[in-house]
């Protein structure tokens, strides 16, 4: 998967080289990355790498978002459920490239990314406490918050009047 977004976005399946390059910026927000995934603070780019080997595009993927050709955060696809064809999607721009309105604008461009493949439902398990994740969700008028159990589950129907 790559694509250009607009002059300054751009959209790529990760690659043991910008796993390379976010690995910086993940570690600088490691505290809060904790608070809603529960990373190990021992986070390594191995990790990646052995993700890289595993993944089974395009229903499981980590994508990266480059902003003016740097590296800047990411979007993950997982937990698909083919009979259902649906999956969870999950998002981190880095903190020094928020407030810019890339992350909406690149979680826009994934929808359409999987409308194209033809999934029906997009899930995004939030913490109640994560505000700016809420808040972006909300800022998209196909998104709707599910239920509210332990996490918040938002969804988007992709193939609605189709």
């Amino acid at each position: 998967m790559k694509f250009i977004v607009n002059p300054d976005i751009r959209l790529e399946s990760i690659t043991k080289e910008t796993t390379e390059a976010l690995y910086p910026l993940f570690m600088e927000d490691i505290t809060e990355l904790n608070k809603w995934f529960s990373f190990d603070t021992d986070y390594s780019t191995q990790n990646d790498y052995q993700y890289l080997n595993n993944r089974k595009q395009p229903y499981d993927d980590a994508i990266v978002v480059l902003y003016r050709d740097t590296p800047c955060g990411r979007f993950g696809l997982y937990g698909y459920k083919p009979a259902e064809n649906s999956l969870y999607m999950y998002y981190w721009i880095s903190s020094p490239f928020r407030r810019k309105g890339i992350a909406r604008t690149a979680m826009g461009s994934v929808l359409e990314y999987l409308r194209g493949l033809s999934v029906w439902k997009v899930l995004f398990d939030v913490d109640r406490q994560n505000f700016s994740s809420i808040e972006l969700l909300g800022k998209n008028p196909d998104i709707y918050l599910e239920s509210e159990e332990k996490h918040l589950i938002f969804a988007c129907d992709l193939q609605k009047g189709r």
